[in-house]
């Protein structure tokens, strides 16, 4: 798990990644069902809504100077979620287990790429100026 040393982003990345856990799991035993996916689509929107913006409040803040490309990015990630939330489930109410477990591959690697990387950079900027 990527550490940051930002106690809420670290709660926050934590909490990310116990939801991608459940919805691996629930491929995997193919036990996930409409009720629990749409528990997991709903917290990663509201997730991203909520995380994205906190960010981008430090960034703002403390004039990150990766501001733009770190805003980017995550445009980028909530535009490609909102394309394979519409892929979800096969137009009659079933789960569709391939593109779920799309949204856990891109979850992953945006788990292993942005997390691991551009928010770390983000973090030892904010730790710099005084932020736990």
């Amino acid at each position: 798990m990527a550490i940051s040393g930002i106690l809420w982003q670290d709660l926050q990345h934590t909490e990310l990644l116990r939801h991608v856990r459940i919805l691996q799991r629930g491929i995997l035993e193919q036990t996930l069902n409409d009720v629990e996916l749409a528990k997991i689509t709903g917290f990663l929107r509201w997730y991203v809504q909520m995380h994205f913006s906190g960010e981008d409040a430090y960034m703002v803040k403390h004039a990150y100077p990766q501001i733009e490309e770190h805003r980017l990015e995550h445009k980028q990630m909530t535009d490609q979620l909102e394309g394979l939330f519409g892929m979800l489930d096969d137009g009659m109410g079933n789960v569709d287990l391939h593109s779920c477990a799309a949204l856990c591959v891109k979850l992953n690697k945006w788990y292993l790429t942005h997390i691991a990387g551009p928010d770390q950079k983000l973090a030892t900027f904010i730790k710099a100026k005084g932020v736990n």
